[in-house]
């Protein structure tokens, strides 16, 4: 089981009630009356949770994060429920807790259950078939000898890439990005240029030339034990690079993709192409004239050369959906391919196993033999998927989810 919830901004303290700093996301409140005391007591959840004094003018914070210490809960407060006999259980996105003492000390009620409180920001598997997975505030966990190991108990764990001929990963972590090698026993610092995001860099690792690509403001790839070339200096760097596929036969071809929308400015610095290994890039935005108003969240070009584009956001009531878009003339044109999905973002599209599937905010779908999207398979949860990957050897297809765990479906 994975252990892992969801960072907040940094936010101004609440008004009228000293030291505590609310989540931006939520906020929520509990009470009840102690018979001892005589007085409404009132417990503040946000990013920690507090408890008011008596005249509800002063926060005490009665959670840590911290490992090892007995008040070792996780942060974002999603509900909180207070007994009469002042039992006191909190769920976060890490699980729920529960202290008998006002706080004093906690004790995991889903630690050793089969509740699945993960959310998952990225994974990968080596030829080994050992696992990395990125899950947000608690770092890296690996799974090795059908057993789940914590690296890194506390930080955000984002996207995961292997060095397949090796015991080596790529993982981002805590804004930065580093390597692990003996199986995550060691960590290097492999961070490229200055730019530095939350947990959703985008990288690859193509197997043939042995070339790890890392992507945020600029695209940078590096081999072997060389240092990083950074092989996007003729672009703008205006937007972090929130897409991009590198073809696995030949590394020259490479699709990438910047964030956020231009909102009816000019059509231009938002998808790119090169064909020479990022000595040149073609703009291919205006090819795409969706871009004006929505982000590209994944690329997957498949071996027929249909370049298939998800799409970020949400579209308006009595329009036509903009969820998926494929391209079958190399990018110079583009048709909306979403019959059959909801109207929810779409994060990941991949080909494999002979079909295309994608990685919406309410599950996984296939494209079935009409060319219409439909949910993939039978129980897996309507919930946030992350990350879609097809292991050839095994295979196996790996869903990667906010909050539910990872899934396998073999074939």
């Amino acid at each position: 089981m994975f252990i892992a919830n969801t960072d907040s901004l940094n936010e101004p303290k609440l008004t009228g009630i000293n030291t505590v700093p609310p989540n931006f996301f939520r906020f929520v409140m509990s009470s009840v009356y102690n018979e001892l005391s005589k007085q409404e007591q009132v417990f503040i959840g946000g990013v920690r949770l507090h408890k008011l004094n008596d005249k509800l003018s002063n926060a005490e914070t009665i959670t840590n994060p911290n490992v090892g210490n007995t008040q070792n809960t996780h942060d974002d407060i999603n509900y909180i429920h207070l007994t009469k006999n002042n039992h006191l259980y909190i769920a976060t996105d890490g699980g729920i807790d529960w202290s008998e003492d006002e706080g004093k000390t906690w004790r995991s009620l889903s630690q050793n259950s089969n509740l699945n409180t993960a959310l998952l920001f990225g994974f990968d598997i080596n030829e080994q078939g050992v696992m990395m997975t990125g899950t947000q505030d608690n770092g890296i966990f690996r799974f090795m000898n059908s057993t789940w190991h914590s690296l890194v108990y506390y930080g955000d764990g984002g996207r995961v890439v292997a060095c397949n001929d090796s015991n080596d990963f790529f993982v981002s972590y805590g804004k930065q990005n580093y390597k692990l090698t003996q199986n995550g026993m060691m960590i290097d610092y492999e961070h490229a240029g200055e730019q530095t995001l939350w947990f959703d860099y985008r990288m690859g690792f193509h197997k043939k030339t042995k070339t790890f690509y890392l992507a945020n403001k600029n695209l940078y790839k590096k081999t072997n034990e060389s240092n990083f070339e950074l092989i996007t200096s003729q672009l703008k760097v205006d937007r972090d690079i929130k897409a991009l596929w590198v073809n696995p036969d030949d590394n020259n071809e490479i699709w990438m993709a910047k964030d956020d929308a231009t909102w009816g400015a000019a059509l231009v610095n938002k998808l790119f192409y090169s064909n020479d290994g990022g000595e040149s890039w073609y703009d291919y935005t205006k090819n795409c004239p969706l871009l004006l108003w929505r982000s590209i969240s994944d690329i997957h070009v498949n071996i027929d050369g249909i370049i298939a584009l998800a799409i970020d956001g949400f579209d308006k009531e009595n329009t036509e959906f903009n969820r998926i878009l494929f391209s079958y003339d190399n990018g110079e044109t583009f048709v909306n391919q979403s019959k059959g999905l909801s109207n929810f973002p779409v994060n990941c599209v991949l080909y494999a196993n002979g079909k295309w599937f994608c990685g919406s905010n309410n599950g996984v779908y296939v494209l079935n033999i009409n060319n219409e999207w439909e949910p993939f398979e039978t129980g897996f949860p309507v919930t946030v998927v992350s990350e879609l990957k097809y292991f050839k050897r095994e295979n196996a297809l790996y869903v990667s989810t906010f909050g539910r765990s990872l899934w396998r479906y073999g074939f």
